[in-house]
């Protein structure tokens, strides 16, 4: 049984503004999740370290990372085709 280690609000490492694409209920979503590391964004999303090395990327888009870093830790997602959809927490 793994353990859960809890996202530590003072750490000095930064937060990292993940994002990527998956298939949720065969619609495709945009998702952004903020953590300190690959691991801990695969811990939170529940997608492998190697897809999201290999398929997902660090955004710098400024009201993505404000979004994301406003609740570090929280899985958002944003349905792809409509560019004016509102960005939802999801939890899987």
């Amino acid at each position: 049984m793994m353990r859960q280690i809890p996202m530590m609000k003072w750490s000095k490492r930064p937060l990292i503004v993940f994002a990527g694409d998956d298939i949720i209920e065969g619609k495709q979503y945009r998702l952004l999740v903020a953590a300190h590391s690959r691991s801990e964004a695969s811990r939170i999303t529940k997608v492998s370290t190697s897809r999201i090395k290999r398929y997902w990327l660090i955004t710098r888009n400024e009201a993505e990372v404000e979004l994301a870093q406003s609740k570090p830790g929280t899985i958002f997602i944003h349905e792809y085709n409509y560019t004016n959809a509102p960005w939802a927490e999801y939890i899987p």
